[in-house]
């Protein structure tokens, strides 16, 4: 297996520092180089790192692309001490295996790899949730759990916020957790929580004072783009089309792996 994923890293090198942005990343990199809170479209993370990017190293593919380098190798470390968290840290094939399915997967390949504002978001977003889940478990445990994960949980998932507006469905999905499992109920009674979402909300500042100084437009944007009914009518082709888009994008192989995985529901213990 390790032979192809060599190969597989090659690939994503080469692509990454030869080929010529797409306009989606150049449009991105000119927001870098007007510094604001946020923009019309998006919230700013990505724009600053450009901008950061572009301040320190100049004008090039290498530094269009080096957050990425940077934001997947915080990916698939992530990744690593997951695997060795839920299988043991001899276990070395179960990280082999997710670095094999995430760099062959066309929908990995889109958001990770292109300098958009997802690597960021994905990367994020995937180590606020190892950490709140690795708090969850000591609490658990020993009913009390570690603060620095729950508090690194919240920095991350506000950072995450800072690079698109969907991080607030994980958010939802942790809130959701403690709600929804009876054994974590206590933690709405815990001042830790709350704190947490204070700083996990702060974060998101810049975006509030951005729109409150420009008449709202992100948050109208969205709005509208979401209610949005004219015209509306039901195809029924179009759920078959976007299931078999999203096995496309997915890829086939990452698709049947979840579905083994969701026929057997082994319980890990941890």
């Amino acid at each position: 297996m390790l032979l192809p994923l060599v190969a597989l890293l090659l690939l994503r090198l080469v692509f990454w520092f030869a080929t010529f942005p797409n306009p989606d990343e150049a449009y991105y990199w000119l927001w870098g180089q007007h510094p604001a809170f946020s923009y019309y479209d998006h919230p700013p993370l990505q724009a600053w790192v450009q901008g950061l990017g572009t301040a320190v190293f100049g004008r090039s593919a290498f530094t269009l692309r080096l957050p990425n380098l940077i934001s997947n190798g915080v990916f698939f470390y992530t990744y690593y001490q997951i695997t060795r968290y839920l299988y043991g840290e001899k276990d070395r094939y179960s990280f082999w295996l997710v670095m094999t399915l995430v760099l062959t997967s066309p929908l990995y390949f889109l958001f990770l790899a292109l300098a958009w504002h997802d690597h960021l978001l994905i990367t994020l977003s995937l180590v606020s949730a190892y950490l709140f889940i690795r708090f969850l478990d000591a609490y658990l445990r020993d009913g009390k759990g570690q603060n620095w994960r729950l508090y690194g949980a919240a920095v991350t998932i506000g950072l995450a916020g800072l690079c698109k507006y969907t991080a607030v469905f994980v958010a939802l999905g942790f809130a959701a957790t403690v709600v929804c499992d009876q054994r974590l109920r206590p933690l709405l009674r815990d001042r830790r929580i709350y704190l947490a979402g204070a700083i996990a909300t702060s974060a998101i500042l810049p975006i509030v004072l951005w729109n409150y100084t420009n008449d709202f437009q992100s948050f109208r944007y969205y709005f509208d783009r979401s209610i949005n009914t004219s015209g509306f009518r039901f195809q029924f082709a179009e759920p078959l089309k976007f299931f078999l888009f999203s096995v496309l994008m997915l890829s086939p192989v990452n698709c049947w792996a979840i579905f083994q995985v969701l026929k057997r529901r082994q319980k890990v213990e941890v």
